[in-house]
């Protein structure tokens, strides 16, 4: 992904031609910064993407062609990851964002929407493989949290910025954390 809204895939085993492609293929499927990109767990062949634009979209490889998952045009998306049916996105005002991918873009697609940082959310992983109930989010206020989604689920009301939702640990650092993430064998 790239500043300008561009997401490049590269075929490594593709057979160069003459005439055709080698194995490269550019594509331009957001308006601005493109944030995270994400392979679906259910498939190899469809990769989903965040941007500043305030959308996320789906890439079907085999087609060649993005659709719409989810789009909010206050929003701009600093982060992106998915756990099943649902997408956990960062934004750049602090915000962990769940939208359930089972039901059509809009409104009603948005789980929950919960202040958890006062700056920017650089990263937000999933514990796939110990506690799949644990998000962690890293950011620019300096610290790394880590939520149960049961909870966080529970508490789903209106987003409001003067109050935090609470994780269940903090990690605290000398400067913004630009990344924080499970370890894969579960760890």
């Amino acid at each position: 992904g790239d500043k300008k809204g561009g997401v490049g895939i590269w075929r490594v085993n593709a057979e160069e031609r003459e005439g055709s492609c080698d194995g490269v293929h550019v594509f331009a499927p957001h308006a601005q910064y493109v944030s995270g990109l994400v392979w679906g767990e259910r498939s190899g062949n469809q990769l989903l993407t965040a941007s500043y634009d305030g959308s996320v979209r789906r890439l079907d490889v085999e087609k060649g062609m993005f659709s719409l998952v989810h789009s909010d045009e206050d929003v701009e998306y600093s982060a992106l990851n998915s756990s099943g049916s649902v997408l956990y996105l960062g934004t750049n005002n602090g915000y962990l964002d769940a939208v359930d991918l089972r039901i059509p873009s809009g409104p009603n697609n948005v789980l929950h929407s919960l202040h958890v940082s006062e700056k920017k959310i650089n990263t937000v992983d999933i514990d796939v493989r110990g506690t799949a109930h644990h998000l962690a989010c890293s950011g620019t206020d300096c610290t790394v949290k880590v939520f149960d989604t049961r909870k966080v689920l529970k508490t789903t009301s209106q987003p409001s910025a003067s109050k935090l939702t609470a994780p269940l640990l903090i990690g605290h650092h000398p400067r913004a954390c630009q990344g924080a993430y499970f370890a894969p064998d579960g760890s």
